[in-house]
């Protein structure tokens, strides 16, 4: 995803995202590259766009909006058990299992 793309991308998702959002990121052949949870869209994709080496592999970003923190934590699980993403930081094995928020 181009610079100037993904710059276009954050702004327009930056005010209008309620309180949870489950964000995946998939590369040109549609695998999953990783997926988490955050309560900042545009400040976690940012980090990760800076501090990941895979980074230039993404193509596209999907976003999905929850109003709570379990319902967006069981639908991550559940992606993670069916999709298994390529650069995932954390085990989802336990329905109680909860990723880091930012």
């Amino acid at each position: 995803m181009a610079q100037s793309d993904f710059d276009e991308f954050l702004r327009e998702r930056a005010t209008s995202l309620p309180m949870m959002i489950v964000y995946q990121i998939y590369d040109r052949a549609g695998a999953l590259l990783d997926i988490g949870l955050t309560r900042n869209t545009y400040v976690r994709l940012l980090v990760l766009a800076d501090v990941k080496p895979w980074w230039q592999e993404v193509a596209s970003i999907q976003l999905e909006r929850f109003s709570s923190d379990d319902a967006a934590s069981e639908r991550t699980r559940q992606i993670v058990l069916r999709e298994h993403p390529r650069y995932l930081s954390f085990e989802y094995g336990a329905p109680a299992a909860k990723p880091p928020l930012n």
